[in-house]
């Protein structure tokens, strides 16, 4: 659920931004998305673990800090 919502507001920050011609602001893609972004080179970079898959290689399950996120970038066009 979390991921749908992330998804939902990643789609609402995007829009927002195609509109008014700003790019990446970390303090708007906080507020839009309720997590802090990771800045680095004007890139502004949110990620959320994907606690709702349960993936096993080799027969160990692995956790969701083991790559199991999503994300989405932003930066300025």
């Amino acid at each position: 659920m979390k991921t749908t919502s992330l998804l939902i507001a990643t789609l609402a920050l995007l829009l927002v931004m195609a509109r008014s011609g700003w790019g990446a602001d970390a303090e708007a893609i906080e507020r839009i998305t309720g997590l802090k972004p990771d800045l680095s080179n004007g890139v502004a970079k949110v990620s959320v673990p994907r606690e709702d898959l349960a993936v096993t290689v080799d027969g160990v399950k692995l956790k969701p800090f083991q790559g199991l996120t999503s994300w989405a970038a932003f930066g300025r066009c």
